[in-house]
């Protein structure tokens, strides 16, 4: 009729061969005992009274979480979210893990906490230590003087070139 399917509290919906395909509790929840499939490009599934957070199916691409809202985990305190259009967040509350046998990062990093590294550092453009700078052939200090405390030998080997010291 023209006033709409009206099913019973806790009632099922279903077919011949899957009578409770779809069940409506009291409270007025919905539970599938099978998938539930959007077929169409642009498929918006959406969430909260207001609709304010949705999942929007992006043709041919992903999924895409509207706005700058957050996918959390556990709590609010570990989430991922597009801060802007410009900015991702990856955010934890004390450790974000990247396992895999290569990490590329494409740009450059900045570190504002301390870097630990275990394994060997390979640079191929030289590394910048405030004003020490080393390349693959020489070590320029900028400015002031270096001091050098050493527990053990320094063995120079100039591997029969020359080895200078001081100006010419």
């Amino acid at each position: 009729s023209g006033a709409g399917l009206v099913i019973a509290d806790a009632g099922n919906i279903g077919s011949a061969s899957d009578t409770d395909a779809i069940a409506i509790g009291a409270d007025g929840d919905v539970t599938l005992t099978q998938d539930l499939e959007l077929q169409h490009d642009g498929a918006i599934l959406s969430f909260g009274a207001g609709d304010d957070v949705s999942l929007t199916h992006t043709n041919d691409v992903g999924i895409t979480l509207n706005s700058t809202m957050k996918l959390m985990f556990n709590d609010a305190s570990q989430y991922i979210q597009g801060a802007s259009a410009t900015v991702l967040d990856i955010a934890a509350t004390d450790e974000i893990e990247l396992t895999a046998t290569l990490i590329d990062v494409v740009g450059n990093a900045a570190v504002s906490g301390t870097l630990g590294v275990t394994g060997v550092t390979t640079s191929n453009a030289g590394i910048v230590v405030d004003n020490i700078t080393i390349d693959g052939t020489e070590i320029d200090l900028s400015s002031g003087d270096l001091t050098v405390d050493v527990a053990g030998d320094i063995i120079l080997d100039a591997a029969g070139n020359d080895l200078s010291f001081a100006a010419g």
